[in-house]
């Protein structure tokens, strides 16, 4: 987990940002981790020339977040009806001070703008992902993780 706290979330706390999915530019499609690992998929569905960005979030279980990394799952699948129950938007409008907004009730919507065609993570970001994993497995001795 990085030192930097990415965005801090009433209900979540500080969400740190944990590994970039899509990248173009800037980071697209990332994940954030919480003090207590738990996963969540960032979507980027606006950006509004660096005042004010939209996500579309999902908390994602262990085995959704490997089946992205591994390429078994596209990144909308975290996002399908059914799927997750935490599924919210973010908008951080920026200012002298950063202002967050939470909403559950344009979540349909911005669902409906996600891509038509899956979207998996870039394999050079995932081969990175994956080495650190692997390392990371090594060194503690986690022998139940599954990254194959």
């Amino acid at each position: 987990m990085g030192d930097d706290v990415f965005i801090s979330i009433e209900d979540i706390g500080e969400l740190y940002l944990s590994a970039v999915l899509v990248y173009f530019e800037y980071p697209r499609v990332f994940v954030c981790i919480d003090t207590y690992d738990n996963k969540y998929i960032f979507y980027e569905m606006a950006s509004d020339d660096e005042n004010k960005d939209i996500w579309l979030v999902s908390q994602v279980k262990e085995s959704e977040y490997y089946d992205i990394i591994n390429g078994r799952s596209s990144i909308q699948s975290v996002y399908e009806e059914g799927e997750s129950s935490n599924i919210f938007s973010v908008t951080k409008i920026y200012g002298e001070e950063d202002q967050i907004i939470i909403s559950y009730d344009n979540v349909e919507s911005l669902r409906t703008s996600l891509p038509k065609n899956d979207v998996f993570a870039d394999s050079k970001v995932l081969n990175e992902i994956l080495v650190k994993a692997r390392t990371t497995r090594m060194v503690s001795g986690i022998g139940s993780l599954s990254l194959s």
